[in-house]
């Protein structure tokens, strides 16, 4: 009888502690982990700090708080694969443009990638990743100066959101402000400034030229360079004889702190050119939904003149 006994009190102990184990993420607030499913088109892969940049996202999830189109930072780990068309590979061989399905399980503020399919490969190629063999691509980064490594010849930019990036640089690489150049050397911790940059491979990127935006010293100089700013947005129309383009779905990388989401009208000169992948050709082949990032510089009267055009996304891809 005291057997029974003792055998019910250890049964009833058992099911009491499984129970309060199925309840305490519950109690604490702890609740489990969960996973979502987000698409999009990456924009950057930061190999320093374990993180792809993901334009034009949709799926579900309490962290596309900015809706369908935003911009979403998934953070990824050795773990993490990709996959395409039956093979294998690393974020690090993912490429600006590619259209990917991502598995992620979302931790706090976090989002980290389990899987990523590849739903569309921005190379020419069939083979992927990189298309044809060593084949190099320009991508422009803006951001801020965190510091410049002139033993190893790197530029650490800051981009905002917790996200860094390192950049190469060599002899060739020029720097303009106002009208003149200088070196990488010359940059200056919280310089805000615009990388024309080539994949070199292995996940290292190579400065062609920079442009500083913003000078974080207090000369003169600096204080004159205060109406340029630099503005990414969609075609939404363009005028080849008065020489303006229409910008809808604006956003502000740098300088003057407008209004993103409005429109704004800017102006060009006749002979601009637009920066694509690191080929110049005329403006005038700019279609309406394109995307586009533009050097401006306030002429007053909220007027603003594009000094530099790169085009971000064609809408015809």
């Amino acid at each position: 009888m005291n057997n029974r006994k003792a055998l019910i009190a250890i049964a009833a102990a058992t099911l009491l502690a499984l129970a309060g184990c199925g309840s305490i993420g519950d109690i604490y607030g702890n609740n489990p982990n969960t996973t979502n499913d987000i698409r999009g088109t990456v924009s950057s892969v930061d190999v320093n700090s374990h993180s792809i940049w993901l334009t034009n996202t949709s799926g579900n999830g309490s962290m596309l708080s900015s809706g369908s189109g935003g911009d979403v930072r998934i953070d990824y780990d050795n773990n993490t694969r990709v996959s395409y068309n039956g093979q294998t590979y690393r974020p690090e061989d993912l490429d600006r443009g590619d259209q990917v399905a991502v598995r992620v399980t979302q931790s706090g503020n976090r989002l980290v990638a389990d899987n990523i399919d590849v739903t569309y490969n921005s190379t020419t190629s069939s083979t992927y990743p990189n298309g044809s063999v060593n084949a190099p691509y320009n991508q422009t980064i803006t951001g801020t100066v965190r510091s410049v490594d002139t033993s190893r010849h790197q530029i650490q930019l800051d981009r905002g959101s917790g996200s860094t990036i390192w950049v190469d640089y060599d002899a060739n690489t020029y720097v303009s402000y106002n009208g003149r150049s200088y070196s990488p050397q010359d940059l200056e911790r919280g310089d805000q400034i615009t990388i024309t940059a080539t994949d070199t491979g292995g996940g290292r990127l190579r400065a062609n030229n920079v442009s500083v935006t913003r000078s974080v010293s207090g000369s003169s100089s600096s204080s004159s360079n205060s109406n340029y700013a630099t503005v990414r947005g969609t075609v939404r129309s363009i005028d080849t004889y008065a020489h303006t383009i229409q910008l809808e779905q604006t956003n502000w990388m740098s300088g003057f702190n407008g209004t993103n989401g409005a429109y704004l009208t800017i102006q060009y000169d006749a002979n601009a050119s637009i920066d694509v992948n690191g080929q110049l050709q005329p403006l005038s082949g700019l279609e309406r939904g394109d995307m586009i990032e533009a050097q401006v510089q306030n002429n007053g009267n909220a007027t603003w003149f594009a000094n530099r055009v790169t085009l971000v996304r064609n809408v015809r891809q």
